[in-house]
């Protein structure tokens, strides 16, 4: 018997889109109340810009691309994929090749399909893992999800691919969608003297939004000329953005890992791209969620700039200790670990599907701490990629012993791990 629930973890892209007008105004503030004038705001791919007054009011207007009675998140709510009865489904609008790789909650590969199928829904028999949580990654085309199933005891006999005969069709899954107007935007504010805010928004009419901006404690240049700003966390200075250096700071080049999976695992240092991003047209991917090192690079001890270094696991503790003591859990309790949310930013973390009804993280309660985490994903020593727009793993400067290392993992929670000192994470950085 298998007990499953289902996490859709990206935006299902459409097609259809109308231009709307947008109307949204509020005011930008500081964490104290205090109004900040002169400062920039924008909707990131609308274009609207505006900048605030003397007590801190603003407003955008225009037209918009907006998304009628199919947006992303109303999409995400229909079955275009999801599991029952031992079974993943996949609904394809065309041929596609369609691969699917299982995870075990550590992160390790137990089991990889790759099929093309062509249009339709096709059901697909999974392999028994035994008990346990596993992530099903499914790849289709350009569109990347994510499924988490709770398995208890139990394997799965059937072994064909087949198509179901009642396939769902786009206009099917239209009828699932929510009937409303709504934008797929970033609405961006920025200030010299404090962190670049950065909030998703899908209502093109809105008012009263408060803005809260935190003040930026300095900024921090890498060798590759990067500039990171900087958050004071308790008694603490973190950057606020994953590592994306490529250099040493003697100058010396990190090598570059192209990995693909089954390839040789590196012993020696190396960075790379997730899913090998290496190309202009993903600069905008590579800035967001910095790039992923292996341990090694860490143990050389010459990756941070001078007067900041690589947090060990007791740096990580504070931080997890502060945040919980000074009210930072979700729950507004001070004892247990629900930090996650004041720790994550507020864009970029996806929606979640559980067994046909939907639970959305709330974006905008996210980043109290100012620590603006974002879901980098990693690279596993199968040389299989895994949890961008998921999961945030960050490399610690601990070390388990010759073999392993010891890590954290941003999901749900703020996880404690250790693994193999061959796997890709980000990187944030303390000053000393």
């Amino acid at each position: 018997m298998l007990v499953m629930k289902v996490l859709l973890a990206v935006f299902i892209s459409v097609t259809s889109c109308l231009a709307t007008s947008v109307t949204i105004s509020g005011t930008v503030t500081d964490t104290g109340g205090g109004a900040i004038s002169g400062a920039a705001v924008k909707l990131e791919k609308g274009g609207q810009t505006a900048v605030t007054d003397a007590n801190g009011s603003f407003t955008l207007s225009g037209n918009s691309s907006v998304i009628k009675g199919k947006t992303s998140q109303a999409l995400s709510r229909t079955q275009s994929i999801f599991i029952s009865n031992g079974l993943l489904y996949v609904n394809l609008q065309e041929k596609s090749a369609v691969d699917i790789v299982a995870y075990n909650l550590q992160g390790k590969n137990v089991s990889t399909i790759h099929e093309t199928l062509g249009a339709g829904m096709h059901y697909i028999p999974l392999r028994g893992n035994g008990t346990g949580v596993y992530f099903y990654k499914v790849r289709t085309g350009n569109s990347e999800y994510v499924i988490k199933y709770y398995s208890i005891g139990g394997k799965l006999s059937q072994t064909a691919l087949t198509v179901a005969s009642n396939a769902l069709t786009s206009n099917a899954l239209e009828k699932h969608a929510e009937a409303q107007d709504s934008i797929d935007d970033v609405i961006a504010v920025t200030k010299d003297g404090y962190l670049d805010f950065r909030m998703e928004v899908t209502n093109p009419d809105t008012s009263g939004m408060k803005i809260k901006m935190i003040v930026n404690a300095g900024n921090v240049t890498d060798q590759d000329g990067n500039v990171y700003q900087t958050v004071k966390i308790g008694n603490q200075v973190w950057t606020t953005e994953n590592l994306r250096v490529t250099k040493y700071n003697d100058g010396t080049e990190i090598p570059l890992d192209t990995p693909i999976e089954g390839s040789k695992i590196p012993t020696t240092p190396k960075y790379c791209y997730y899913d090998n991003y290496d190309n202009t047209a993903s600069v905008d991917i590579i800035r967001k969620y910095g790039l992923l090192y292996n341990w090694y690079v860490v143990e050389t001890k010459k990756l941070a700039p001078a007067g900041w270094h690589v947090p060990d696991t007791a740096e990580w503790n504070k931080l997890e200790n502060f945040l919980i003591a000074n009210g930072y859990n979700s729950d507004s309790t001070t004892s247990g670990n629900n930090i996650a949310q004041s720790l994550q930013a507020k864009t970029d973390w996806r929606p979640l599907l559980y067994d046909s009804g939907v639970t959305r993280i709330d974006l905008t309660g996210n980043n109290r701490s100012g620590f603006s985490a974002l879901p980098g994903g990693y690279l596993y020593t199968s040389r299989a990629y895994f949890g961008l727009e998921n999961f945030g793993y960050f490399w610690t400067a601990t070390e388990k012993d010759t073999s392993n290392a010891y890590y954290r993992c941003l999901y749900d929670s703020l996880y404690r791990y250790y693994d193999s000192k061959s796997m890709g994470c980000s990187i944030r950085l303390l000053k000393d």
